[in-house]
């Protein structure tokens, strides 16, 4: 359960991190963190209740880390191998893809950068829970 709560202090405090620190890792944070921004004001001003279905991808993801966290090193992926959350990964595709469509709001777009990029972030994390192999 700490890796999930992890998550999220990890996903934010990249937000501040230098992008030449950590790569791509400081820079999918950033992108979420604007979109999330945009998406929460847009919605405001739209006052759009079921943007807040945008909420499942995001509990899903921690749901993803807990349960990687429970199987720590049960799988021998070479630390930059995303393939064990590949098909996490198109779940969350699918289910953000869903709720724009749905919803047809601009802020659903904004809101779907930010669960698809806090999800590959999720992805990245419970791939190496799932290996052992820590950055």
């Amino acid at each position: 359960m700490w890796l999930s709560a992890s998550l999220l202090e990890w996903y934010f405090d990249g937000i501040f991190a230098s992008a030449s620190d950590l790569g791509i890792l400081g820079i999918v944070p950033k992108v979420g963190a604007t979109a999330l921004l945009a998406g929460v004001i847009l919605g405001l001003i739209q006052r759009q209740r079921s943007l807040l279905l945008f909420l499942i991808p995001v509990v899903t993801a921690h749901i993803y880390v807990a349960v990687t966290g429970l199987f720590e090193r049960s799988m021998t992926y070479p630390s930059n191998d995303l393939a064990a959350s590949v098909p996490f990964l198109l779940i969350q595709l699918a289910v953000c893809l869903y709720l724009v469509f749905k919803t047809a709001r601009i802020a659903a777009l904004f809101l779907a950068i930010f669960a698809l990029t806090y999800s590959w972030f999720a992805g990245f994390i419970g791939a190496m829970a799932l290996t052992g192999n820590w950055l």
